[in-house]
This record gives structure tokens, C-alpha cells and sequence, in this order.
């Protein structure tokens, strides 16, 4: 129906060229103009990327590419990033890396081994716990966006953040959008609420940050929250897109050709 109309569209356009009292070799060089735009396009400047944090994990370090883990100072706001140095492995056979504070939480975890830990967490998975009470910071996974994306590239975040303990208390969730100067909530959930799906589009610049941030809602919260993923990925033009374009440079090529 898209490519129906958009032919129909170049015919009316060639009236109206007709009317501007066009040539044929006038409207053919426009017709060139929207097929060369749709040849253009179809070229991708480089392969569409992913970046999955689950897929992504390394197990020793801390930043891993363009993912670290951290943790927000102040209780009250998400939007402060200090990178965890402090880490260790726990549970059986070792297989639960952590990164902390020396004193404990908040802190992330990582599942290297291949059974399932602490009953929630599953081989390759990772899980935020925020601070408690007298320490109640965010628990953070930052996304530092490559230098190799373009300027206000558009970014596809999805994931889940999967609550094992529902009666534990109540978390804050966020998704913080940060160019260096202006911090941007794209995604919120307060409350006790299990597995909180999440699909979100977002702008971005080479350098910018997209955090994830897991706090202590109500200085109660003993399970933490588990995030079962996050995946970014770049957005590319569909090739629908493409093909209007070039189908609208068909259609007034027919129209030259049909006014001659």
C-alpha cells in the first residue's frame, strides 16, 4: 500500500511539474535525483551493530568494552556514575563475580559458571543489587557509546529487569539517557513490580552515556533486582524506506515518459 501510494504521489507531482510548464528532460533529472537518494541510502556506512551485555560479559574486567559497573553516590539521584573497583568471586566453585564497594552493596554480579546462583540468577546473567540502608546508593551498568557511532544515531534499548524477591521491598528502576551535559530519563519504574520489560529509542552522540540504574526505593529491599539483559542496537533506515524513494523516482521517469 506504502509503494501504491508513493507512486501516486509521483504522478501528481508530475502535474504539477507539468503545470511549472516543466520539460521532460526536467523531470527526468529530478526522477535521477530520487533514484540516485534511494542508491545512496541502501548503502550502509557500516554493518549494523548490537552490543549485548550478557553476551559481552568478561568475567575479570571492569570497564568491559563499552560496558562498566558502578554505582550512584547519592541516594536520591541516578544520574552520578563511580566506576566499582572493588571485586571478587562468591558463591559455589567461585562462579559469582562481583564488583562492590569494600563494605558491600550496592553491587553487581556476574554469573560465569554454568548452574543457576542464589536461585535467580542463571548462567551468563547478571544481577544489580542496590545499597540498604545506611548505604542506600544505585546500583549502575553504564553504556558509553562508541566512537565509531555517527552523530544522532538512533540507539534501540530493550531488556527486562527481573525482581526475584517481590516481597522484599521496592525498587527504583531507570534508564538515563547523558550527553556530558544533559541527563534524560527515557525509562522509569517505581514499585514492586516483577519482570519490568522495557523498549525504548533514544538519539545519541560518539561519548554519550545510556546507564541503568537499579536503587532502594524504600530502605527495605533485600533481594535486589536482577537484570536478565540489556541489549542496544543501531537503528538503520528499513529498506521500505529506501524503496519509496526509488519507486517515486520510477514514477515521475513514467510520467516524463507518458507526458512525451
Amino acid at each position: 500500500q506504502n509503494l501504491l501510494k508513493t507512486f501516486c504521489i509521483a504522478l501528481i507531482f508530475g502535474k504539477f511539474f507539468r503545470r511549472m510548464q516543466m520539460t521532460k528532460s526536467q523531470i527526468s533529472c529530478i526522477a535521477l535525483g530520487f533514484l540516485a537518494a534511494a542508491l545512496f541510502l541502501a548503502i550502509p556506512a557500516h554493518a549494523q551493530m548490537t552490543w549485548d551485555l550478557n553476551a559481552d560479559a568478561d568475567a575479570t574486567a571492569n570497564p568491559m568494552g563499552a560496558w562498566s559497573y558502578g554505582r550512584s553516590e547519592n541516594a536520591s539521584d541516578p544520574v552520578p556514575f563511580t566506576l566499582h573497583t572493588n571485586t571478587f568471586n562468591a558463591g559455589p566453585g567461585g562462579d559469582l563475580r562481583i564488583w562492590d564497594l569494600a563494605s558491600g552493596h550496592p553491587n553487581i554480579a556476574y554469573n560465569k559458571g554454568v548452574n543457576v546462583l542464589e536461585n535467580h540468577i542463571g548462567p551468563g546473567e547478571h544481577n544489580m543489587h542496590p545499597g540498604t540502608d545506611p548505604n542506600p546508593d544505585y546500583a549502575k551498568i553504564r553504556f558509553t557509546v562508541p566512537a565509531t557511532v555517527a552523530n544522532n544515531q538512533h540507539l534501540q534499548v530493550q531488556g527486562v529487569f527481573d525482581r526475584p524477591n517481590p516481597t522484599g521491598g521496592n525498587d527504583d528502576m531507570h534508564i538515563i539517557h547523558n550527553d556530558g551535559n544533559t541527563a534524560t530519563e527515557i525509562f522509569q519504574n517505581l514499585g514492586n513490580v516483577d519482570d519490568v520489560a522495557f523498549d525504548v529509542t533514544v538519539a545519541v552522540g560518539p561519548g554519550d552515556f545510556i546507564d541503568f540504574a537499579v536503587g532502594n526505593h524504600d530502605g527495605a529491599e533485600g533481594g535486589g533486582a536482577s537484570s536478565v539483559n540489556f541489549v542496544i542496537t543501531e537503528v538503520i533506515p528499513e529498506p521500505t524506506t529506501l524503496s519509496l524513494l526509488g519507486l517515486g523516482g520510477l514514477g515521475l521517469l513514467f510520467y516524463g515518459r507518458r507526458r512525451n
